[in-house]
């Protein structure tokens, strides 16, 4: 596992990576608490971040679009083939079609959560940061997460980071790298 000594060089990692891999940042609960805002706020000042994706614990969908509105929200995608793009990202993503007329409150935290990766995809974020609490999920739906990220690393062509304080994920085989944090972020 490399150490790294703050949110920024992760920051200059990510924007060093083009590699269509998972990778797990760990770090401690108190300092991920802490210094969580700095890190999305240091992520967003980047002149890359139209390639970002942030996955946050308090993000929720539009409430005035319905959730596929929602997902094609950001993409170029036309109309006519949404139904056929959602079929196939449903497959990938082991989602029924009725999530998607269904309110987005009331999904699972591990739906809700699948859609809004869905969401980044497609509108075509090549770097995803997973930044919310796992911890909602059962330990049944984390064994799911983890081969679905390696899955979505491959068909879309995207590098994913998760950032969490759960030694187990960032040291499950799907994860290609796993730097650990060694200091706070100042």
């Amino acid at each position: 596992m490399d150490t790294v000594i703050d949110y920024r060089e992760i920051i200059r990692k990510i924007n060093d990576t083009s590699d269509s891999k998972l990778f797990a940042v760990l770090e401690n609960e108190q300092q991920l608490e802490a210094e969580l805002p700095h890190f999305i706020h240091f992520a967003l000042s980047q002149e890359q971040n139209k390639s970002f994706g942030l996955i946050l614990e308090e993000f929720t969908f539009l409430p005035y679009l319905s959730v596929i509105d929602n997902l094609f929200v950001c993409s170029a995608t036309k109309e006519n083939e949404r139904k056929r793009i959602l079929r196939e990202w449903s497959a990938i993503f082991d989602l029924p079609m009725t999530v998607f007329s269904s309110p987005f409150e009331q999904l699972s935290p591990f739906e809700q959560l699948k859609l809004q990766l869905m969401q980044l995809i497609l509108s075509e974020k090549k770097t995803i940061i997973l930044t919310n609490d796992l911890s909602e999920l059962s330990i049944h739906e984390k064994q799911q997460l983890l081969p679905l990220l390696k899955t979505l690393t491959k068909k879309a062509s995207v590098s994913l980071w998760l950032i969490t304080n759960d030694e187990k994920l960032a040291a499950s085989p799907y994860i290609d790298a796993s730097p650990s944090i060694s200091r706070s972020y100042t």
